[in-house]
């Protein structure tokens, strides 16, 4: 089931509750265990995704360094794709294409078993070459193919 909250798009069943925290930009995104459990969500109003990565989750922008373009996840390799043919995996690192860097990083925390971004705090992602790549999940999509939902390709 995918479902889309308050600009936020789950693919799994997921209940989330999300707003702004007091404390300098940082915006709870949901629980841990929901985010454990859809493994990938994508935040519209933030332009972000955060990817489940064990205790450590990741939050990378929507951008491509390349001509900031969109990129869109696959759910099918769990990798995300622009347009221009750049692929990253899913932690934002650079795997192919043109583009010349990885995902920009967005400053992410766990607090009371809860996930929190700010996205001013904005970091360049690994340098290309010097990390190794996730492996995919399954089969490449079609970087062609429409989106649907916001920030998934569909397989």
């Amino acid at each position: 089931m995918i479902a889309v909250i308050a600009g936020l798009v789950f693919v799994g069943v997921v209940v989330v509750s999300i707003g702004y925290l007091g404390d300098r930009g940082w915006v709870r995104i949901g629980a841990t265990a929901d985010l454990a459990r859809a493994r990938v969500v994508y935040v519209t109003n933030l332009h972000l995704f955060v990817v489940t990565n064990g205790s450590h989750p990741v939050a990378v922008a929507d951008r491509s360094p390349r001509a900031a373009s969109r990129v869109l996840f696959c759910p099918t390799s769990g990798y995300f794709e622009d347009r221009s043919g750049s692929t990253f995996d899913r932690f934002g690192v650079f795997v192919s294409g043109p583009a010349s860097a990885s995902l920009a990083r967005i400053g992410i925390r766990i607090r009371n078993a809860s996930v929190d971004v700010n996205p001013d705090q904005r970091s360049p992602g690994p340098a290309v070459g010097s990390a190794t790549p996730a492996r995919p999940w399954g089969a490449a999509c079609d970087p062609s193919a429409p989106e649907g939902p916001q920030g998934f390709l569909q397989t």
